[in-house]
């Protein structure tokens, strides 16, 4: 599983921004009109169950995207 925070942290890392500049918090922090989940974390293994295929990490996808496009940051 990964947090948002460290989906964050994984592209940032591929950027020339300062990683120190994305803050952690919690989604009860932000006081927001509509209701979301507490635990909002990217889990794919689900998928990768009933599939049976591998499923690549996170940090290869956002490097394959970059590779693909160009780094839009």
């Amino acid at each position: 599983m990964l947090t948002k925070y460290e989906f964050a942290k994984a592209v940032i890392s591929l950027t020339n921004f300062d990683p120190n500049k994305i803050i952690k918090s919690s989604i009860v922090d932000l006081n927001l009109p509509a209701k979301r989940p507490g635990n909002m974390s990217l889990d794919n293994s689900l998928l990768k169950s009933v599939t049976g295929n591998e499923i690549p990490s996170v940090q290869d996808m956002i490097e394959w995207i970059m590779q693909d496009v160009g780094n839009p940051l």
